[in-house]
């Protein structure tokens, strides 16, 4: 059955990222869902095509040369439209265009024509990617039909013009003749006893001429002189595009095991053997219900490191064989209580059970180290392959859906990739080790106690302008205090409270005690603004809301004093909860920011949902800035496009004058991080 699909893969390589979000919220607004990815030179649209396939490719005149990238493409996604976009468009730029490789050449200022061609290439890409699940589903059912005819109790032979083409072993056996290859060219009728042939082919001819033979009660002749009843049953079908007659002679015997069989067969995946996806996550559902004293049991993830290479080196199609390959290995390590499964393409998992999570940890280690070692044969060629396997543990995740416990299994095996592959990678936690629930049953009362006791301080890093702007703005920062009095860093407490639910607790002690800063300092200063960050447990609280009310209303905190700000990942992943905290803002006379800003895929597309009034562009890009021209002109445009859209700029983690000298060029409004101030502890009265 082919995946429906809810978005289109496209790869945009364009030497700006604006120009990757402008064509994207173009192809958006005209109705289609699009996954965009951005590379702004073939290297790095190399690194794209390696990590995943795209639907369609859209490359900006000047960007790289049309040729190379058609290319490039050839080579590693073969098949993969290209269009390109040009400043001016005329019927020679066309042909040259499509003789370099591209599907067609369109404008961006031809707004009409750039959809109409997108949706012509998002349908062929479409139609090509069924086809493609077609012959698959096809090789799947051919091969899952062999398996059936070999295994049935049936006697079942094929025949055309009333010779015999093939037929399965119960056949062969039920007649007496070795070997298929003494039967094929065999006329059917010499298999039965002379009374039989005269009704055996007047059902031949009517199931020919599609009619109803029904059941024959005929007598066979088996090749040891013995004759015995046969039940058969004739019906017209399809083999190998040519119409034939299969002949089948039911057994009379229990066909309970042959089910059970047929049942086995429909569990497996036809290429690997291995189990497929559904059946897999079902035995996970239920293997999340239920615990197994004395036993570790973890959810492994499996996956080639730079499959796109072996592609190459083997050929597409013969890539399948090293998949083949590579499940063999896997079932060789594996215990029979184990379920190892085809995830999807080149993904495997398994369901692994022993004595202690170290004998769960050092069989990932054996697999990987044997695949690492083995060399994979496949169209001709061969070629080394390295694996990495994310590992969760599933008591972790115990009463949650088993989609929770396989995103720690993908987040693990990235963290595994990302250290370079060929590794494998234990989840945990914000990178706690094994120990971790032991250690955040500690921080879960230390933190507690902190909040009872007023055990946190409040810290803040002042905020300035390059505008000549005199207001007082602060970005406020907790630290706690621990029992031997020493200073404990957010880096320390905060992974623990968010894994234990903790986050809304502590933003609203320091709501509280912010906002009586607030206060106090605006009775001296003039343009007090506080920005106070909101995790995303407050995001999701329906009561934040009354509670920040409540709190303004208690304290008198004068209008504009407060800024509520949230991460863009958050407000990504939130956007409805963003929205609503970003109205409740507005309403109580508070700002809204936007914080680690510029590094999603559509940030500025964020802009229409949540309208802030500040944006602070992430601090990652002020530490290149410096020296990567391409970066810079990136964050020229991003200020550019926030302050046309009448928004404040702050810059995040400037840490010296070159850095705020660019800025100011740049055109940004204000800059923050420690060339500016250091965070500088207060108490919650606002004296220093």
């Amino acid at each position: 059955m082919t995946t429906a699909r809810t978005h289109v893969d496209v790869l945009v390589v364009a030497e700006a990222q604006n120009h990757s979000e402008r064509l994207s919220s173009m192809l958006r607004n005209a109705g289609h869902a699009v996954r965009p990815s951005w590379a702004p030179d073939l290297a790095d649209c190399e690194t794209r095509l390696r990590e995943h396939r795209p639907d369609l490719i859209f490359c900006f005149s000047g960007t790289v040369e049309l040729g190379e990238l058609a290319r490039l493409r050839d080579r590693l996604a073969a098949g993969v439209p290209v269009v390109a976009l040009g400043r001016s468009v005329d019927e020679a730029a066309i042909a040259g265009a499509l003789a370099a490789g591209a599907r067609d050449l369109v404008s961006l200022d031809h707004a009409a024509r750039l959809e109409a061609v997108a949706l012509r290439e998002i349908g062929v890409a479409d139609q090509a990617r069924r086809l493609s699940e077609a012959e698959d589903a096809i090789r799947g059912y051919q091969t899952r039909f062999e398996s059936l005819l070999t295994e049935s109790n049936d006697a079942i032979a094929y025949v055309q013009d009333g010779i015999i083409t093939s037929a399965n072993p119960a056949f062969l056996q039920r007649f007496g003749i070795e070997g298929s290859e003494a039967i094929e060219g065999q006329p059917l009728m010499d298999l039965f006893e002379p009374e039989s042939q005269a009704p055996l082919k007047d059902a031949l001819r009517a199931t020919m001429r599609g009619k109803e033979a029904g059941t024959l009660e005929l007598r066979g002749a088996n090749q040891s002189g013995t004759s015995f009843d046969a039940k058969t049953q004739l019906r017209q079908v399809e083999m190998e595009g040519e119409p034939c007659i299969e002949v089948a002679i039911r057994a009379e015997v229990d066909t309970s095991q042959f089910e059970e069989r047929m049942a086995e067969i429909a569990r497996r995946d036809p290429l690997t053997g291995l189990y497929h996806r559904h059946y897999f996550v079902e035995v996970l559902t239920e293997e999340l219900g239920h615990e197994e004293p004395g036993a570790s049991r973890a959810l492994y993830y499996l996956k080639p490191d730079k499959f796109s290479i072996v592609e190459e080196r083997v050929g597409l199609l013969a890539s399948d064989e090293v998949l083949h390959q590579l499940a063999e290995l896997l079932k060789e390590h594996l215990a029979d209580s184990d379920l190892p499964a085809r995830f999807g393409g080149n993904i495997f998992t398994a369901i692994v059970q022993r004595g202690s999570f170290r004998d769960v940890e050092q069989l990932a280690e054996r697999i990987r180290e044997a695949a690492a070692k083995q060399v994979f044969t496949a169209g001709g060629g061969s070629t080394p392959m390295t694996v990495s396997i994310g590992i969760a543990d599933i008591s972790v995740a115990k009463g949650k859906d088993p989609s929770a416990l396989i995103a720690m299994g993908q987040q693990a095996i990235d963290e595994a990739r990302k250290g370079g592959g060929n590794r494998i990678k234990v989840w945990a936690p914000a990178e706690v080790d094994r120990t971790g629930q032991v250690t955040d049953a500690g921080w879960v009362k230390r933190i507690t106690s902190a909040l009872k006791e007023n055990k946190f301080q409040l810290a803040y890093q002042g905020i300035a302008s390059l505008q000549g702007d005199a207001t007082d703005m602060m970005d406020v920062l907790v630290r706690m205090t621990g029992d031997d009095g020493k200073e404990i860093l957010p880096g320390e407490f905060m992974p623990a409270a968010v894994r234990n639910g903790l986050m809304v607790g502590i933003d609203r002690w320091i709501a509280v005690h912010a906002l009586r800063v607030a206060v106090e300092r605006s009775k001296t200063r003039e343009g007090t603004r506080v920005f106070l960050r909101l995790s995303d447990q407050s995001l999701a609280d329906p009561q934040f809301g009354a509670f920040l009310a409540k709190t303004l209303a208690e304290l008198h905190v004068p209008k504009g004093a407060l800024v509520l700000q949230v991460a863009e990942k958050s407000a990504v992943k939130h956007l409805k909860e963003t929205q609503a905290i970003a109205a409740s803002a507005q309403q109580l006379g508070c700002g809204f920011a936007i914080e680690h800003f510029g590094i999603g895929h559509e940030s500025l597309r964020l802009l229409d949902y949540l309208k802030p009034d500040f944006v602070k562009v992430d601090g990652s890009y002020m530490a290149v800035i410096g020296h990567d021209e391409r970066k810079r002109a990136f964050v020229k445009e991003l200020i550019a496009a926030v302050k046309a859209a009448g928004i404040l700029t702050i810059a995040e983690r400037v840490e010296n004058a070159n850095v705020m000298a660019l800025l100011w060029q740049l055109g940004a409004d204000f800059i923050q991080g420690n060339y500016v101030q250091e965070p500088e502890v207060i108490m919650a009265d606002g004296a220093k």
